[in-house]
C-alpha cells in the first residue's frame, strides 16, 4: 500500500480527481492536507475517490495553511457529506508541538471516521500509545521515516503501520514518477512533490 502526500491546493486536488480510478486500482491511499478556505475542490476529490471506491485520509488538523488554527471547516465537510464512506477517513497530524491530549482529545473527536495517525515529529508516542490502551490495536498509525526512527514505531501496536521513506518529485519536465516497480503513476506536471509512503510488517 503507498500513501502519496498532497498539499490540498488547486493542481492536487484536480490530479487527485484525475488519478483516482488508478489510484484505486494500485492500492494508493492518498493523505491529503487541506491548505485553502474553500474546501469544494476537495469534496469534489473525495467524491470521485468515493466513486470508484478508492480510499483517502484528510488531515482534519493542519499545519499549513487556512486551517491550521482551526480544522472545524474540514470536520464538518466531513461529518456532513463523508460520514457514511467508509473509504474516508480523518488523518491526526501528530507533530512536535502537539502533546498526548491534544491527540486524544482529535481523535475522540473524529472516531466516528476511523482516524489514522499521521507521525511527523510528535515526541510522546509511548504516552499516546498507553492513553489508547485496549483501542490502540484499532488504531492505524502513519510514520515518517525522518521524524520516527524504528524504537519509536515500536510502541504503535495498531492494526496498521506504515512508514514514510521520502520524497518523490515529478519536477516540471516529467509527468510521469515511477513510484514502484509495479505502479507507474501519471501527474500533472503541476504536482510538484509528494511524499511517498510504503506499507511496512
Amino acid at each position: 500500500m503507498y500513501h502519496p502526500y498532497f498539499r490540498g491546493k488547486q493542481f492536487e486536488l484536480i490530479t487527485i480527481r484525475e488519478m483516482a480510478p488508478l489510484m484505486a486500482a494500485s492500492g494508493f491511499v492518498p493523505i491529503i492536507e487541506p491548505v485553502r478556505e474553500a474546501l469544494k475542490g476537495l469534496e469534489r476529490a473525495l467524491t470521485e475517490i468515493c466513486k470508484v471506491e478508492g480510499k483517502a485520509i484528510v488531515i482534519v488538523n493542519p499545519f499549513h495553511g487556512d486551517h491550521s488554527d482551526d480544522g472545524g471547516g474540514i470536520t464538518a465537510l466531513l461529518e456532513n457529506h463523508f460520514l457514511d464512506k467508509g473509504g474516508i477517513t480523518a488523518g491526526i497530524l501528530l507533530q512536535n508541538d502537539m502533546d498526548t491530549s491534544d491527540a486524544l482529545a482529535c481523535y475522540e473527536k473524529h472516531k466516528a471516521h476511523s482516524p489514522t495517525f499521521i507521525h511527523a515529529g510528535f515526541t510522546e508516542a509511548k504516552a499516546l500509545a498507553e492513553k489508547l490502551d485496549d483501542g490502540l490495536a484499532d488504531t492505524s498509525h502513519v510514520f515518517f521515516e525522518k521524524h520516527c526512527h524504528k524504537l519509536y514505531r515500536k510502541h504503535s501496536r495498531a492494526r496498521q503501520n506504515v512508514c514514510c521513506f521520502g520524497m518523490v518529485s515529478s519536477g516540471d519536465a516529467t509527468p510521469t514518477t515511477r513510484l514502484s516497480s509495479s505502479f507507474p503513476i501519471s501527474m500533472s506536471p503541476m504536482t510538484k512533490r509528494i511524499w511517498m509512503v510504503s506499507a511496512t510488517s
